[in-house]
């Protein structure tokens, strides 16, 4: 008889594969039913598992809260600035956002960061995660950080964003993969409660992460146990 592990694991690799051909029907647990059991806090980090490309390895600038459009953080002065949480993450971060970055697939961690801070004056790479097109997970904004993804939006919230163009291409599969396991590490050890597309958060205002990924974000939430944010279009 497979041992409790054993079926925990393959219980994962189902829901991993219904990810990525697309089966829908996994159903999203709310994470209000998690809430703060004694049992989460004896829960093994999954992320460790994920193998991440670290900034230093990619060839990161220095983030530069100063010389940004965004500036330091002041509670009084500029709320929406440059902030790194002062909470334990299991409480300051509550919601994955999937983003794409609109580029092509052979753009880089680099060009994506030059992007954000030379053209759009932002105090670093605005993700804290890119996924490239053979799967490769990149580290981006220190996790520690608020983002700068969702405008309004980015308190919270952490930003996931594949290569490409998804109005006019498929992601890879690699890289479906990747945001599966990746988004499923997060989500738990963080207590994420929510999950959804940049424009199911900033609704009207951009049709991120793309026609052919955004259908495919019901499953997700349903991998990783928690409620689908869904906004009409």
């Amino acid at each position: 008889m497979p041992s409790r592990k054993a079926k925990a694991a393959e219980a994962a690799e189902r829901s991993r594969r219904a990810f990525l051909i697309g089966v829908a029907g996994l159903g999203a647990a709310g994470a209000g039913a998690i809430g703060l059991a004694s049992w989460l806090f004896q829960r093994e980090p999954r992320l460790p598992t994920v193998a991440i490309v670290t900034r230093e390895a990619w060839g990161a600038l220095p983030a530069n809260p100063a010389g940004s459009i965004e500036g330091l953080y002041d509670p009084a002065v500029n709320p929406e600035g440059y902030l790194v949480y002062d909470r334990p993450l299991t409480v300051a971060l509550k919601d994955l956002i999937v983003h794409h970055t609109a580029t092509s697939f052979d753009a880089t961690p680099v060009d994506v960061q030059r992007l954000h801070m030379q053209d759009r004056g932002y105090a670093d790479v605005g993700y804290h995660y890119l996924i490239g097109a053979d799967g490769t997970v990149y580290e981006g904004r220190a996790i520690e950080a608020r983002g700068a993804h969702t405008g309004g939006r980015n308190t919270g919230a952490i930003g996931v964003s594949l290569f490409g163009n998804f109005e006019l291409t498929e992601p890879t599969v690699a890289q479906l993969d990747s945001l599966w396991r990746l988004s499923t590490a997060l989500c738990h050890d963080y207590w994420i409660a929510r999950l959804g597309g940049h424009r199911d958060y900033q609704p009207g205002a951009t049709v991120c992460p793309g026609a052919t990924l955004w259908p495919r974000l019901p499953d997700l939430a349903g991998a990783c146990k928690v409620s689908l944010v869904r906004a009409d279009f």
